[in-house]
């Protein structure tokens, strides 16, 4: 799982390193301060679930039994749950940075915006990733997150070349929130029940 892990790391840094290059210093901070608060609580919560349905799945898994109705239903709950700090993120964002962290920071609140899509879908998928190790799939889970790390940079390259911060962030969110439902989807797919045959 290691090669995953450091594709995973590497997507927030070339992330960075895009915005550095096409939108400069000042955007690339804005960003790297939205990422880092909404993220925040996703990586706290996000572990936990991960863990804790990790035990629960094995058990099911040895024992013969489909963890497909676990993952759907916590799922649900995470959607749920993600969706109202979604709709606050939406209403409230730019001016709560600058209430926060000061004026200068609500341009960092106006990202979020654009981004919340994204913060959900991350929040409610990430915990499941632990189907491509019990399925010992880890090669094609890497695959996918290598076709992420390109439709991400492909994205903040478009929105450069239309010369628009908001397009770039925009479809950065988009490719980032299709990536998560096809690999959500992917994920139920492994964990369906399996035929005796198989």
């Amino acid at each position: 799982n290691t090669p995953q892990g450091i594709i995973e790391t590497l997507q927030l840094s070339g992330t960075v390193w895009m915005l550095n290059v096409c939108f400069g210093d000042t955007t690339t901070g804005l960003y790297f301060m939205c990422w880092k608060i909404i993220q925040a609580p996703v990586n706290l919560i996000s572990n936990t679930v991960f863990l804790t349905h990790y035990n629960k799945a094995s058990e099911f898994k040895k024992n013969g039994e489909s963890y497909r109705p676990l993952m759907l239903s916590t799922a649900k709950a995470l959607i749920a749950f993600s969706g109202i700090g979604a709709i606050i993120i939406v209403a409230f964002a730019p001016s709560l940075f600058a209430f926060v962290f000061g004026e200068e920071w609500r341009a960092s609140g106006e990202m979020a915006r654009w981004l919340a899509p994204l913060f959900v879908l991350n929040f409610s998928v990430s915990p499941f990733s632990f189907t491509a190790i019990l399925e010992n799939v880890q090669n094609k889970a890497l695959g996918l997150n290598i076709i992420d790390v390109i439709l991400k940079m492909t994205a903040l390259y478009a929105g450069y070349l239309m010369n628009s911060l908001n397009w770039a962030i925009g479809l950065y969110s988009l490719v980032s929130s299709v990536m998560y439902i096809i690999t959500f989807v992917w994920y139920l797919h492994l964990a369906r029940p399996k035929l005796a045959t198989e």
